[in-house]
């Protein structure tokens, strides 16, 4: 599992709906989203490992990663 650079733009921090999932579940939703957005291909897919994703994305993390994904 390699992860890619990626650009993000500044709009992505004003979505509602982003900020209003992490509120309602208190996941860490955005920082999965950008991390899975690195490990994406270009149709948005990656391979379901969530052991190896949140080792990636969410090292520092307690919870489980597959509680973010489904959300």
């Amino acid at each position: 599992m390699r992860g890619r650079i990626r650009t993000f733009k500044p709009e992505l921090f004003d979505d509602e709906e982003l900020w209003d999932l992490a509120c309602e579940t208190g996941l860490p939703v955005l920082q999965a989203f950008l991390g899975l957005w690195c490990y994406a291909d270009r149709e948005g897919r990656f391979q379901w490992r969530p052991r190896a994703l949140k080792k990636h994305i969410l090292p520092y993390w307690e919870g489980d990663i597959v509680t973010v994904l489904d959300a």
